[in-house]
Protein backbone atom coordinates (compact mmCIF):
# COMPACT_ATOMS: atom_id res chain seq x y z
CA UNK A 1 0.00 0.00 0.00
CA UNK A 2 1.25 3.30 -0.86
CA UNK A 3 2.22 5.53 1.72
CA UNK A 4 -0.24 9.09 1.87
CA UNK A 5 2.17 11.39 3.87
CA UNK A 6 -0.80 13.90 3.81
CA UNK A 7 -3.31 11.18 4.88
CA UNK A 8 -0.90 10.35 7.54
CA UNK A 9 -0.85 14.13 8.68
CA UNK A 10 -4.57 14.61 8.87
CA UNK A 11 -5.01 11.72 11.11
CA UNK A 12 -1.90 12.99 13.28
CA UNK A 13 -3.94 16.27 13.46
CA UNK A 14 -7.19 14.65 14.47
CA UNK A 15 -5.30 12.64 16.88
CA UNK A 16 -3.80 15.72 18.69
CA UNK A 17 -7.03 17.54 18.59
CA UNK A 18 -8.44 14.76 19.94
CA UNK A 19 -5.98 14.84 22.64
CA UNK A 20 -6.31 18.42 23.52
CA UNK A 21 -10.12 18.59 23.68
CA UNK A 22 -10.06 15.38 25.57
CA UNK A 23 -10.66 14.76 29.25
CA UNK A 24 -7.72 13.12 31.46
CA UNK A 25 -8.84 9.51 31.11
CA UNK A 26 -10.31 9.56 28.01
CA UNK A 27 -8.29 8.55 25.44
CA UNK A 28 -7.31 5.08 24.36
CA UNK A 29 -3.38 3.71 25.99
CA UNK A 30 -2.37 3.02 22.56
CA UNK A 31 -3.78 6.79 21.23
CA UNK A 32 -1.46 8.41 24.02
CA UNK A 33 1.60 5.85 22.95
CA UNK A 34 0.44 6.27 19.27
CA UNK A 35 0.46 10.45 20.19
CA UNK A 36 4.47 9.66 21.53
CA UNK A 37 5.17 8.20 18.73
CA UNK A 38 4.72 11.05 16.42
CA UNK A 39 7.50 13.08 18.10
CA UNK A 40 10.09 10.47 17.78
CA UNK A 41 9.06 9.09 14.09
CA UNK A 42 7.60 12.14 12.27
CA UNK A 43 6.79 10.47 8.75
CA UNK A 44 5.22 7.44 9.16
CA UNK A 45 1.66 6.20 10.46
CA UNK A 46 2.63 4.99 13.89
CA UNK A 47 -0.94 3.39 15.06
CA UNK A 48 0.11 -0.05 14.18
CA UNK A 49 3.38 0.44 16.02
CA UNK A 50 1.70 1.69 19.02
CA UNK A 51 -0.87 -1.28 19.20
CA UNK A 52 2.17 -4.02 18.69
CA UNK A 53 4.16 -2.44 21.44
CA UNK A 54 1.04 -3.10 24.19
CA UNK A 55 0.56 -6.11 22.78
CA UNK A 56 4.38 -7.10 22.92
CA UNK A 57 4.83 -5.49 26.14
CA UNK A 58 1.14 -5.59 28.14
CA UNK A 59 1.05 -2.16 28.68
CA UNK A 60 2.72 1.09 29.12
CA UNK A 61 4.32 0.52 32.47
CA UNK A 62 6.46 -2.76 30.99
CA UNK A 63 7.08 -0.65 27.79
CA UNK A 64 8.59 2.33 29.60
CA UNK A 65 10.74 -0.44 32.31
CA UNK A 66 11.60 -2.44 29.37
CA UNK A 67 15.95 -2.52 29.04
CA UNK A 68 17.17 -1.28 25.99
CA UNK A 69 18.19 -4.37 24.53
CA UNK A 70 14.80 -5.93 24.63
CA UNK A 71 13.26 -2.50 23.07
CA UNK A 72 15.70 -2.65 19.89
CA UNK A 73 14.47 -6.05 18.83
CA UNK A 74 10.98 -4.84 17.83
CA UNK A 75 10.72 -3.43 14.52
CA UNK A 76 10.47 -0.05 14.25
CA UNK A 77 12.29 1.22 17.15
CA UNK A 78 14.79 3.25 16.78
CA UNK A 79 17.61 5.47 18.87
CA UNK A 80 15.04 8.50 18.98
CA UNK A 81 12.00 6.56 20.14
CA UNK A 82 13.75 4.47 22.88
CA UNK A 83 15.25 7.82 23.97
CA UNK A 84 11.77 9.53 24.02
CA UNK A 85 10.44 6.32 26.58
CA UNK A 86 13.41 6.59 28.62
CA UNK A 87 13.39 10.19 28.85
CA UNK A 88 9.08 9.88 30.11
CA UNK A 89 10.36 7.25 32.62
CA UNK A 90 12.56 9.24 34.13
CA UNK A 91 9.95 11.91 33.89
CA UNK A 92 7.44 10.13 35.90
CA UNK A 93 10.08 8.99 38.31
CA UNK A 94 11.25 12.46 39.31
CA UNK A 95 7.73 13.79 39.43
CA UNK A 96 6.46 10.70 41.66
CA UNK A 97 10.02 11.20 43.51
CA UNK A 98 9.03 15.22 43.99
CA UNK A 99 5.83 14.07 45.57
CA UNK A 100 7.62 12.25 48.59
CA UNK A 101 10.93 14.21 49.36
CA UNK A 102 9.44 17.25 51.24
CA UNK A 103 7.04 16.13 53.31
CA UNK A 104 7.11 12.74 56.14
CA UNK A 105 7.07 9.83 53.72
CA UNK A 106 3.74 8.22 54.93
CA UNK A 107 1.95 11.17 54.90
CA UNK A 108 0.56 9.48 51.65
CA UNK A 109 0.68 5.79 50.96
CA UNK A 110 -0.69 6.25 47.63
CA UNK A 111 1.93 8.83 46.44
CA UNK A 112 4.40 6.96 48.46
CA UNK A 113 3.13 3.42 46.21
CA UNK A 114 2.74 5.90 42.79
CA UNK A 115 7.11 6.37 43.55
CA UNK A 116 7.97 2.96 44.17
CA UNK A 117 5.65 1.73 41.48
CA UNK A 118 6.87 3.42 38.81
CA UNK A 119 11.08 3.21 40.05
CA UNK A 120 10.98 -0.39 40.26
CA UNK A 121 7.37 -1.94 40.03
CA UNK A 122 6.95 -2.97 36.38
CA UNK A 123 10.82 -3.96 36.41
CA UNK A 124 10.60 -7.77 34.43
CA UNK A 125 13.68 -9.26 37.10
CA UNK A 126 13.50 -8.59 40.96
CA UNK A 127 15.46 -5.95 42.84
CA UNK A 128 15.57 -4.41 46.17
CA UNK A 129 16.31 -0.58 46.88
CA UNK A 130 15.93 0.95 50.32
CA UNK A 131 14.91 4.09 51.38
CA UNK A 132 16.84 6.15 53.74
CA UNK A 133 14.81 8.27 56.33
CA UNK A 134 16.05 10.87 59.23
CA UNK A 135 14.44 11.18 62.64
CA UNK A 136 11.26 13.17 61.44
CA UNK A 137 10.87 10.28 58.64
CA UNK A 138 11.97 12.52 55.81
CA UNK A 139 14.25 10.94 52.58
CA UNK A 140 17.52 11.54 53.02
CA UNK A 141 18.61 8.83 50.19
CA UNK A 142 17.67 5.57 48.67
CA UNK A 143 20.04 2.98 47.53
CA UNK A 144 19.71 -0.04 44.67
CA UNK A 145 21.48 -3.28 46.23
CA UNK A 146 20.40 -6.14 43.93
CA UNK A 147 19.40 -7.11 40.81
CA UNK A 148 18.04 -10.95 40.89
CA UNK A 149 16.24 -12.92 38.38
CA UNK A 150 12.69 -13.03 37.39
CA UNK A 151 12.18 -14.88 41.12
CA UNK A 152 15.08 -14.39 43.08
CA UNK A 153 16.84 -12.06 44.32
CA UNK A 154 20.04 -12.05 46.68
CA UNK A 155 21.14 -8.86 49.63
CA UNK A 156 23.50 -8.70 52.38
CA UNK A 157 21.84 -7.36 55.35
CA UNK A 158 25.40 -5.40 56.27
CA UNK A 159 25.42 -3.89 52.96
CA UNK A 160 22.32 -2.14 54.08
CA UNK A 161 23.86 -1.52 57.28
CA UNK A 162 26.64 0.14 55.62
CA UNK A 163 24.38 2.50 53.41
CA UNK A 164 22.23 3.55 56.29
CA UNK A 165 25.36 4.64 58.15
CA UNK A 166 26.34 6.64 55.25
CA UNK A 167 23.01 8.50 55.05
CA UNK A 168 22.90 9.25 58.35
CA UNK A 169 19.65 7.29 58.75
CA UNK A 170 17.08 6.78 61.77
CA UNK A 171 14.95 4.53 59.60
CA UNK A 172 15.12 2.47 56.87
CA UNK A 173 11.82 1.48 54.45
CA UNK A 174 12.79 -1.63 52.03
CA UNK A 175 11.28 -2.39 48.62
CA UNK A 176 11.35 -5.12 46.04
CA UNK A 177 9.33 -5.82 43.16
CA UNK A 178 7.60 -8.94 42.08
CA UNK A 179 7.51 -9.08 38.33
CA UNK A 180 5.13 -11.97 38.73
CA UNK A 181 2.62 -9.59 39.97
CA UNK A 182 1.77 -11.68 42.97
CA UNK A 183 2.62 -9.21 46.10
CA UNK A 184 2.43 -11.55 48.60
CA UNK A 185 5.74 -12.64 50.77
CA UNK A 186 7.73 -15.62 50.58
CA UNK A 187 9.34 -17.68 53.53
CA UNK A 188 13.05 -16.33 52.10
CA UNK A 189 10.92 -12.64 51.81
CA UNK A 190 10.17 -12.69 54.97
CA UNK A 191 13.47 -14.13 56.59
CA UNK A 192 15.65 -11.98 54.62
CA UNK A 193 13.50 -8.97 56.02
CA UNK A 194 13.81 -10.15 59.54
CA UNK A 195 17.32 -10.57 59.41
CA UNK A 196 17.97 -7.08 58.23
CA UNK A 197 15.78 -5.30 61.23
CA UNK A 198 17.66 -7.24 63.54
CA UNK A 199 21.10 -6.14 61.83
CA UNK A 200 19.86 -2.34 62.09
CA UNK A 201 18.27 -2.51 65.56
CA UNK A 202 22.04 -3.29 66.80
CA UNK A 203 22.48 0.75 65.85
CA UNK A 204 19.20 1.62 66.51
CA UNK A 205 17.96 2.38 63.37
CA UNK A 206 14.80 1.18 62.25
CA UNK A 207 13.16 -0.81 59.84
CA UNK A 208 9.45 1.05 59.47
CA UNK A 209 8.14 -1.24 56.50
CA UNK A 210 8.83 -3.60 53.70
CA UNK A 211 7.03 -3.46 50.51
CA UNK A 212 6.39 -5.59 47.91
CA UNK A 213 5.71 -3.72 44.71
CA UNK A 214 4.07 -5.48 41.44
CA UNK A 215 2.65 -3.53 38.39
CA UNK A 216 -1.07 -3.78 40.03
CA UNK A 217 -0.78 -4.39 44.20
CA UNK A 218 1.40 -4.61 46.88
CA UNK A 219 2.21 -5.72 50.25
CA UNK A 220 3.27 -3.79 53.15
CA UNK A 221 5.24 -5.72 56.27
CA UNK A 222 4.01 -3.07 58.44
CA UNK A 223 0.16 -3.16 57.96
CA UNK A 224 0.54 -6.96 57.89
CA UNK A 225 2.09 -7.06 61.10
CA UNK A 226 5.07 -9.08 59.56
CA UNK A 227 7.60 -6.65 61.18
Amino acid sequence: MKYDQNLNEGHRSRLKHKFLKSESGTLYDYEILELLLCYSIPRKDVKPLAKLLLHQFGNLGNLLSSPTSKLVQTPGIGESTIILLKSIKEVLLLANKEQISKKPIFSSWQKLIAYLRSNIGYDSTESMKALFLNSKNLLLGEQLFSHGTVNKISVYPREILKAALYHEATAVILVHNHPSGFAQPSQPDIDTTIAIKDILKTLEIELIDHVIISPNNEFSFKCNALI
